[in-house]
């Protein structure tokens, strides 16, 4: 008994030693992966010519509404002058990326480990 119940705690101390391995390996790649930052997608949304932009003008500011359809992928970007106030990336099937300027938690300079087709 005293011999199954260290082999049982050997495979078990083994298969938690192997996942933790598994989530480094993952963790760390998807870390390494090229990547894009909110401000380039910012800026490529702005310039692709496919963009759609709507502006409008609320309270004496000017505001600016952009959507883009790339493969299956949609764009949502919102300003205000040259500022980027909230910027969505889904498709009908996941939920890419959301970017509200006012969270703390993300920054335009984040790298985002996505990939991105450019144009």
């Amino acid at each position: 008994m005293k011999e199954q119940m260290s082999n049982l705690f050997h495979q078990l101390k083994q298969s938690v030693s192997d996942v933790s391995d598994k989530l480094y390996d993952k963790v760390h790649t998807l870390q390494s992966s090229p990547g894009v930052r909110a401000f380039e997608l910012y800026e490529w949304i702005k310039e692709n010519p496919s963009t759609s932009v709507q502006k409008q003008t609320l309270l004496g500011m000017s505001y600016s509404f952009y959507t883009l359809h790339v493969d299956g992928v949609f764009f949502y970007m919102e300003t205000k002058y040259d500022y980027l106030l909230y910027m969505t990336i889904y498709s009908p099937t996941r939920h890419y990326f959301t970017y509200h300027s006012y969270r703390d938690s993300l920054s335009t300079v984040t790298p985002l480990t996505f990939p991105i087709t450019k144009q």
